[in-house]
C-alpha cells in the first residue's frame, strides 16, 4: 500500500464527519432496529468486497439499488429530520443564538409548580435549533409574552385549546392549541396518556424539550431526545431545563466548542473507525 497522502486523510475526515451526523441520528430515530438491520448489511457488503466475493457483490448491487428507492419511501420523514441535523451541525440559526434569561425558566417552573397541584392537563414545547414546522398540526397563533398567569389560563379546562400544546421560541410563546405527532415507542408511553404520547413523538422528530403535566395524577415529566421521563419535583425540573437551555444556547462561545467536541464520542469514534476502514477495503487495498 502507498503512503497515505493528505487528501487520503482529508477524504477519511470527510466520510467519517458524515457518518457521525448518521450514527446521531440513528441514536435517536425511532427505527433503530431496520436501520440496524441496514448496517448488518453494510458489514457484510464490505466484508464481500475485502474478500472480493463476485457473486455476493453482483447480488448486493442489484438488491441495493432496490433497496435505495424503498429507503427512501419508507424514511422520509427521518431523511428529513438527518439533514436538518447536518444543517444545525454546520449552521446554527443566526436568530437563535441568545439564551433566554433565567425569567423565562423561573416562568416554566412556576407554571408547572402551579397547574400539577391543581392537576390542570399541560404540554409546553421549547424549541431547540431545528425547525418545528412539519411536526406541528393546527393551533392558534399567539405571539404573546411568556407569564404563569398565561400558561395558566391557556390550560384552563374552560379554554378551547387547552387539550393541544403551546410551543414556546426565545422568551415568545409562539402558538397554543397544536397537535403534535404521537409516538409508538409503548415500552416508554406504558401508562401515560396521549399527551405524553405526543411529547415523545415529537421529542423523537426534533431537538425540541417538552414538558407534560398529568392530569390524572399531577406528575410532571419531561420529554427530549427521544425519552420521556418523569421529574421528582420543581428541583428536578429547573435542572432539566437549564441543562437544555446550556446545550442549546451556551453563554460562552469557548462553551459551544467545548460541547462540540466532547459531545457523543463514541459516535465519533465509530464514525472515524468506520471510515478508516472503508477507505482501506476500497482505496487503500488498490
Amino acid at each position: 500500500m502507498n503512503d497515505i497522502t493528505f487528501f487520503d486523510i482529508v477524504d477519511i475526515i470527510v466520510v467519517a464527519a458524515l457518518l457521525y451526523v448518521f450514527l446521531v441520528w440513528l441514536k435517536y430515530t425511532h427505527s433503530r432496529r431496520m436501520v440496524s438491520g441496514m448496517l448488518i448489511l453494510g458489514i457484510v457488503y464490505f466484508g464481500a468486497l475485502a474478500l472480493e466475493l463476485p457473486l455476493t457483490l453482483h447480488i448486493f448491487q442489484i438488491v441495493f439499488s432496490v433497496l435505495l428507492i424503498g429507503l427512501v419511501i419508507i424514511f422520509q420523514g427521518e431523511l428529513r429530520r438527518f439533514f436538518e441535523i447536518l444543517g444545525v451541525i454546520g449552521i446554527k440559526y443566526p436568530l437563535r443564538k441568545t439564551k433566554p434569561n433565567n425569567e423565562t425558566i423561573d416562568v416554566l417552573v412556576s407554571a408547572a409548580d402551579r397547574l400539577s397541584t391543581r392537576r390542570m392537563g399541560a404540554l409546553m414545547v421549547i424549541r431547540g435549533l431545528e425547525s418545528l414546522e412539519r411536526n406541528l398540526s393546527g393551533g392558534v397563533l399567539l405571539m404573546g409574552s411568556l407569564s404563569t398567569q398565561l400558561l395558566e389560563s391557556l390550560f384552563d379546562n374552560r379554554s378551547p385549546g387547552h387539550d393541544g400544546a403551546i410551543v414556546i421560541e426565545n422568551e415568545t410563546l409562539t402558538k397554543f392549541g397544536v397537535h403534535l405527532p404521537l409516538s409508538e415507542d409503548f415500552k416508554q408511553l406504558e401508562g401515560h396518556g396521549t399527551r405524553h404520547a405526543a411529547a415523545l413523538g415529537l421529542a423523537e422528530a426534533s431537538d425540541a424539550f417538552c414538558l407534560i403535566v398529568s392530569e390524572e395524577s399531577g406528575d410532571m415529566s419531561v420529554a427530549y431526545n427521544g425519552t420521556l421521563r418523569k421529574v421528582s419535583g420543581v428541583p428536578e425540573l429547573r435542572e432539566a431545563l437549564e441543562s437544555f437551555y446550556e446545550e442549546k444556547f451556551p453563554d460562552k462561545l469557548w462553551r459551544t466548542r467545548g460541547n462540540m467536541i466532547f459531545r457523543n464520542m463514541t459516535e465519533k469514534f465509530f464514525a472515524l473507525i468506520i471510515a478508516a476502514i472503508a477507505w482501506y477495503i476500497i482505496v487503500g487495498r488498490q
